[in-house]
């Protein structure tokens, strides 16, 4: 999995790869996601001391967070 950035501000990381993560169907997240349902978290590499991005998911009682090297690369991940 790979954190990329589209245009400025523009975060895109695989949606059917983060559903599989937290036991969803694709299509659930991103309906929960557009419902206001499940929140999405991006934290920036500049906000981060270890110089990586964060990206974290809640949905329901359960969630994904992913943190990202400088170059968009997974490093370590917590599934609850």
């Amino acid at each position: 999995m790979r954190l990329h950035l589209d245009l400025p501000d523009n975060w895109i990381v695989d949606l059917e790869d983060v559903a599989h993560r937290i036991g969803v169907s694709a299509t659930a997240l991103k309906r929960s996601v557009i419902e206001g349902s499940a929140r999405v978290l991006i934290i920036p590499e500049s906000w981060l001391e270890a110089g990586g991005s964060r990206v974290t998911v809640h949905l329901y009682d359960g969630g994904w967070q992913g943190t990202f090297d400088g170059s968009g690369q997974l490093v370590a991940e917590n599934v609850w």
